[in-house]
This record gives structure tokens, sequence and C-alpha cells, in this order.
């Protein structure tokens, strides 16, 4: 007669339930679901225990907008991670999606710091270039659309314009287009407005052999000095004069270009009456005493 404890537990049973309890495989050796769910849930913590809480919150408002707005009213603090842990745990899936979240993140930032660079870089050329060549016709302040755009001319013949929060450089062979915080507005508006002042304040005589770029008005400009460069400043200032005027009755003025406006109209006043009274020019004098910003 078999004894009932011999059947209902024989010796290769509880062999088999000694080795899966022990190892955490079965008898043949490969992992079980319960060993192969508590590695993947070791794996999980210790990447949410790694990962910076910072760029994890902010990754997951990114990529997870959808939860964020439903479980945390569009925003992640630091008492929400808890329960996204608990939503999340075991899915190596966010982990995967963090990751890439990572590259994109760290590429974003070295093209932020590129852009900032050619843009720190370009203005320092603005600098430079008009300091080696302080002309008259380095630099044009046309109004557009009520607004007052700059417009300034490399001797290579590249150009830049400022046009609000639009700087748009312009070479050859191509166009860049930067749109700007305040700070680098206020850097190239600071900048154009200390040339436009410089060339208020002394003489700007183009030599003909000297044309890094050339355009109509300066051929034109080279044409009639040719005979009395003299008088051709003099007409050009009264244009300048005239055309100033006519822009500040239009402007009110509140207006954050109004006074850069109003000192132009002064100085070009000042030169003109100048040249009226004796003919003669000031000296170039160095503008690299501006400060840059």
């Amino acid at each position: 007669m078999i004894k009932e404890a011999i059947y209902r537990s024989p010796k290769w049973m509880r062999n088999f339930l000694d080795f899966e309890v022990a190892t955490g495989a079965d008898i043949k050796g490969e992992p079980s679901e319960r060993q192969k769910s508590k590695k993947i849930e070791n794996e999980w913590n210790k990447r949410w225990q790694n990962a910076n809480e910072e760029d994890f919150k902010n990754f997951y408002e990114d990529v997870y907008r959808d939860e964020t707005k439903k479980y945390h009213n569009g925003y992640v603090w630091t008492n929400d991670l808890r329960k996204i842990k608990e939503r999340h745990m075991g899915d190596m899936s966010i982990w995967e999606k963090f990751d890439k979240w990572l590259v994109e993140k760290k590429k974003k930032e070295e093209d932020k710091k590129r852009i900032e660079r050619d843009i720190n870089k370009l203005h320092d050329d603005i600098f430079n270039d008009f300091n080696a060549n302080q002309f008259f016709d380095k630099i044009e302040t046309p109004f557009i659309n009520g607004r007052m755009i700059y417009i300034y001319h490399f001797e290579n013949g590249d150009k830049v314009t400022l046009d609000n929060n639009t700087l748009k450089y312009e070479t050859k062979t191509n166009t860049v287009t930067y749109e700007f915080g305040l700070v680098y507005r206020a850097k190239f508006k600071a900048l154009f407005n200390n040339i436009v002042k410089h060339v208020n304040e002394t003489k700007y005589k183009r030599n003909s052999s000297n044309s890094g770029y050339s355009s109509s008005k300066s051929e034109k400009s080279n044409k009639a000095t040719s005979s009395n460069p003299k008088r051709e400043k003099y007409d050009t200032l009264n244009d300048k004069i005239k055309l100033r005027e006519e822009q500040l009755k239009k402007m009110k003025k509140t207006d954050s270009d109004y006074e850069v406006l109003k000192n132009e109209l002064d100085a070009y006043k000042r030169i003109r009456d100048k040249m009226k009274d004796n003919h003669k020019f000031e000296h170039i004098v160095s503008f690299s005493k501006y400060n840059r910003v």
C-alpha cells in the first residue's frame, strides 16, 4: 500500500520545489517568471535612483503631456514623483524614451551654444569692421511699416538687417536669420545706435579705390564727390534731415525709437550748420572708444 504522504509529495516534487525556491529558475534551468519580474523591477529601480530629478520632471512634462495634464495639472512637482513611479513601475519603455530625450536635449544645448557663439562673433565683426572703415554709407536706418530698421553693410559686401527682434545676416552665398530675445536685441541695437551716433559726429569720405561693397548709392556718391564732395555731403545731410523730420512727425514721443531719431536729427543739423559756416569736415576718430555690450 502506497503511503498517502509519499503519494502527495514524492521526492522528485520536493526537489523541484526546493530548486525553484532557491534559484528562482525552473527545473530546466531557465529563469522563472518571478525571477524575470524581479530582475526588471531591480533594473527599473536602479534607473529611477540614478535619474536626475529635474531632467526627469522636464522629460515627463514634455513626453507625457496628456498624463501630466490629467494627473498633475500640467506641471510635475517633486511630490508627484511617487505617483509617477507607481504608475510606470516595471515599464522599461519609459527609460528608453528618457534616454532619447536626453540625447535630444544635449543636441539642443549644443546648438544653442553654437548659435550664441555665432551671434557674438557677428556682433564683434560688425564692431571691428566699422572701426576700421568709418564711412558715411556703412549704416542705414530707414522707416518700414512704422518702425526703424537698421541695415549695416560690411566692406566685403555682406549685409546685416535688424528689424525689431529679427536679425538677418546676408552673404554672397547664404542667408541666416536669428530670432532674438530682449538681451541680444538690446545688444545689437546699442551697437547700431553707437555707429549712427558716430557717423553723425565725424567725417566720412570713401575713397573710390576702397569699394568693398558696391551699390547704386555709393557709385552715385563717388561720382558726385569727384567734383564737389563737400557739396554732396551737405545735400545728403539736408535730405536726411528732411526725412527724419517727417518720420518724427508721425511718431509718438513715447515710442522707443523716438529719442534715437531725435538725437540723430540734432546731430545731422549740427554737422550741416557747421559745414554751412566753414565748409570743413571734422577729423575721423576711433570708434573703439564705444564700449561693446
